[in-house]
């Protein structure tokens, strides 16, 4: 059977754009820090918890679809498995049933 293995497939430049906001956040911060402006340290603050959070929901999504991914791979592989024992125990009753005959 050539069936389709079933994919994972994540949207990389989402998760990239993500993580330049989050480096550029880190960015604002120190900037703000070191020409001592409170308004870039505050809003460098903000963006980077925000980040965070989203990095938190992505990861974990990613992570659930690999998990559920490889349950749907492992079910078709023990089905396929079963199907190929079904077919050899087949072939071993016609065989046996071809024996009997023979004999008789």
């Amino acid at each position: 059977m050539s069936e389709e293995q079933p994919e994972l497939k994540i949207n990389v430049s989402g998760v990239i754009g993500i993580l330049i906001i989050l480096a550029l956040s880190i960015v604002m911060v120190i900037v703000g820090y070191r020409i001592g402006n409170a308004a870039i340290i505050v809003w460098g603050y903000i963006f980077l918890l925000s980040t965070s959070l989203s990095m938190l929901v992505v990861f974990s999504r990613i992570y659930a679809l690999k998990v559920f991914v490889g349950s749907i791979r492992a079910e078709e592989d023990k089905k396929m498995l079963e199907e190929r024992i079904r077919k050899i125990m087949e072939e071993m009753e016609e065989e046996e049933t071809v024996g009997l005959e023979v004999e008789e």
